[in-house]
């Protein structure tokens, strides 16, 4: 076989895909099956191709593992948010603490009992932060009832006081006698003790009087404004995850909780919707319209158009959003206000409480010393009065009794503890780094050695057995001296065609020839079905003027075809049909609608590409077109076969010859007889 290629100084193209065919089948060399093939032990399982391979899979592992490692470190899962409550005094008891934070998991106490940390895991951090302040807001809540309960507890404190046995009495009583009449102090100063006594008695229960004591708010006032607060900030997280859905043009639904909806939002949910069913409706008709067909750019303009109005209702969303924003803010720093307000109230109310305490309690002392004093100086005065070495009377016997423990004041009642707001920096979760990046690696060493079993299997003709080769290989001929040779040209028998097209790995073949060749079927249909049987995913496309492959692979003349394809009456999927003896798939060309064979170069070099796409080769019939048409549809990669059978060494120069004028000078020559 001689590859016909143009003469030299000519500048026409030339096809690099036709120049390997050629070369595989040129005179230096031969296709040959080597003896070791056929006992499956072949070179490509040599110890470097092992290395090789086994480099391939180590590698792709590897690689696999550290990505996993590092999106773990680089993507966050979710975010932590950390509130700390600071309060200025002691908090409650342990047991009210824990009272207080049993239904908050997240939340602890610090050693001193003056700090409080609540902590909220959550997908962002905006969620995380408003799942902390609520739960802050329930505590505070508890905090203020445990307060308030403590302090009705210890409104009304009980003060005992030490009292002396009778016998015991008696006889300090006795002591006291004789001091006080040893003694220049006389039951007149007594009195005058007493009497300054009441006065300051007195002088207290004015000041009770006079003293206004405001109950302050209640505890379900309290709770109530601490519930208005976290529903108004509760209501503004809503509403900052509602803008950032839409600037990132989802349709959240984070809706529900935005009462009430922003201007124009109906109106954009409806127009994404829309624009998305259109995307949807342009990647499937992308499968089997071409880029320039009129449904296809009548739906990309309309596309264009919805992605205008989509921005543009979007932007009328965030207008109407930042309003409510800016209310939103609003109400929450009225309802801390308010909040802040009832607080200093409840304060102010206990401190007034506790001075109303401390002036009772005041009071009480002075009235018992009075009274303590008078019945001293009474004693006095009747001892005085007794014979000397006469028994104590009944009524000093009575009054006389050992001095009283000085009087504890009530406890302070608890007040509602006052908390300072500070949050520390959220901090993002992240997954586990090992299982990830174990989980990674298995991919990635499973995705090599898959990905190498298939790729060997399709280089070697995909199905393996004893009698075909996995692999031709090209050793070069012996030398054997010229001798006269019966035919102007080499044609390459069909078998040694197509082990070279798959060694080669050409995608596209064109097959030219004239028509009322003796091949039957014909050769277009022979090598698709051949490649077909050797593993290969063929499809063969009749572009002849006659439609004989089509007819010989089971295409009726009423079937769909390209030119279908091409006006928009067809898809892809219904004008492609499964060869009845093989696996390979045919796709007619069919005729225009006036009956002339398909003439527009521009659609059918698209319809060849979008077809070169879906399979590993694909066979093109020209066999009765025209060079110039042929030349429309030659590709940079395409190899050029021209069909020999049948046809006069004359025939064969002369169309040899119209294919160099249109610069088609590399082509192999091809017959079904395996003589050549």
């Amino acid at each position: 076989m001689v590859k016909q290629s143009p003469p030299c100084g000519d500048t026409r193209r030339s096809y690099p895909a036709a120049d390997i065919l050629g070369r595989v089948l040129s005179n230096g060399t031969r296709v040959t099956k080597q003896p070791n093939d056929l006992d499956g032990s072949v070179e490509r399982h040599g110890p470097a191709e092992v290395a090789r391979r086994s480099m391939i899979v180590l590698g792709s592992t590897a690689a696999f593992g550290l990505a996993g490692y590092l999106a773990t470190l680089l993507v966050p899962i979710g975010y932590t948010a950390k509130l700390g409550l600071d309060s200025s005094k002691p908090l409650l008891s342990r047991d009210h603490l824990a009272q207080a934070i049993a239904t908050e998991p997240l939340a602890a106490v610090s050693g001193d009992g003056t700090q409080l940390r609540v902590a909220a895991s959550a997908a962002t951090e905006a969620e995380a932060r408003s799942i902390a302040e609520q739960a802050a807001a329930r505590i505070e809540a508890r905090l203020a009832e445990v307060s308030r309960a403590s302090a009705i507890a210890t409104r009304q404190p009980t003060i005992e006081l030490p009292t002396v046995p009778q016998e015991t009495a008696s006889a300090t009583g006795k002591e006291e006698i004789a001091n006080a009449s040893a003694s220049s102090k006389s039951a007149a100063d007594l009195r005058a003790s007493a009497k300054s006594a009441r006065e300051e008695a007195a002088g207290l229960e004015k000041r009770i009087a006079t003293l206004e004591v405001d109950l302050g708010p209640n505890a379900d006032q309290l709770a109530s404004a601490i519930a208005a607060e976290t529903k108004a900030r509760a209501a503004q997280s809503s509403i900052d995850r509602l803008r950032a859905a839409i600037s990132s043009s989802r349709a959240g639904q984070t809706l529900a909780a935005v009462s009430p909806p922003p201007n124009g939002w109906a109106e954009w949910v409806r127009l994404s919707d829309d624009r998305a069913r259109l995307q949807n409706q342009v990647s499937v008709l992308s499968k089997t319209l071409l880029d320039g067909h009129p449904r296809m750019a009548m739906a990309r303009l309309r596309l264009a158009d919805l992605d205008t109005q989509v921005r543009t209702k979007q932007q009328e969303v965030m207008r109407s959003l930042d309003i409510q924003q800016r209310n939103a803010q609003a109400r929450v720093a009225e309802a801390g206000r308010r909040l802040d307000a009832l607080r200093a109230a409840a304060l102010d109310a206990e401190k007034a409480q506790q001075k109303r305490r401390e002036y009772q309690q005041q009071r009480d002392v002075a009235l018992r010393l009075a009274e303590r004093l008078e019945a001293s100086a009474d004693a006095i005065q009747a001892a005085l009065t007794q014979p000397a070495g006469a028994p104590p009377t009944a009524e000093a016997k009575a009054t006389r009794t050992a001095p009283s423990a000085p009087l504890a004041p009530n406890p302070p009642a608890s007040l509602p503890p006052e908390f300072t707001r500070t949050w520390m920096p959220s901090t993002p979760q992240h997954a586990d780094p090992i299982p990830v990046s174990a989980a990674s690696a298995l991919f990635g060493f499973l995705f090599s050695a898959v990905g190498l079993f298939l790729i060997g299997n399709r280089r070697h003709g995909g199905k393996q057995s004893a009698v075909l080769p996995t692999m031709p290989h090209v050793a070069p001929n012996a030398f054997v001296p010229d001798a006269p040779r019966s035919k102007p040209f080499d044609v390459t028998p069909i078998d040694d065609v197509i082990d070279a097209a798959i060694s080669s790995n050409v995608s596209r073949i064109m097959l030219a020839g004239e028509t009322g060749t003796t091949s039957t079927p014909p050769l277009a249909v022979n090598i698709a079905r051949r490649l077909s049987l050797r593993g290969q995913s063929v499809a063969l496309v009749d572009m002849s003027d006659s439609q004989a492959a089509a007819r010989t692979m089971g295409v009726g003349a009423n079937a769909p075809t390209i030119t279908d394809l091409i006006e928009g009456r067809a898809s892809f999927a219904s004008v492609a049909a499964r060869d009845f003896a093989t696996q390979a798939e045919i796709v007619p060309g069919g005729t225009s609608a006036n009956g002339s064979p398909l003439d527009a170069s521009f659609e059918r070099r698209n319809v060849l590409d979008f077809v070169e796409k879906s399979y590993e080769a694909i066979i093109v019939d020209c066999t009765g077109i025209t060079p110039d048409r042929l030349a429309s549809m030659m590709d940079a990669d395409a190899a050029l076969l021209v069909a020999v059978d049948a046809s006069s060494v004359e025939r064969v120069q002369q169309r040899i010859d119209a294919l160099k004028q249109v610069g088609l000078g590399d082509m192999i020559l091809v017959s079904e007889n395996k003589n050549g």
